[in-house]
């Protein structure tokens, strides 16, 4: 389909619902949920600090090494 590109979590959600028969809206709702969670739809949350750190510094190549440091 156009509407997708691979099977990650959501697509996959929305897949299963769609399956059973549930109609666009119950799938898409269902996508919806899992995208919401951290490690789908949030993991860019977690990068946003380290691209406005590497902006601030001017470094980003320190920026990185700093964190695979840790």
């Amino acid at each position: 389909s156009a509407a997708e590109h691979g099977m990650n979590a959501s697509t996959f959600t929305a897949r299963v619902i769609a399956s059973t028969g549930a109609d666009v809206a119950a799938a898409l709702s269902g996508a919806i949920g899992a995208m919401s969670g951290p490690l789908h739809g949030g993991a860019p949350a977690r990068v946003i600090p380290m691209i406005e750190e590497a902006e601030q510094t001017g470094d980003a190549r320190a920026v990185v090494k700093g964190i695979l440091d840790r």
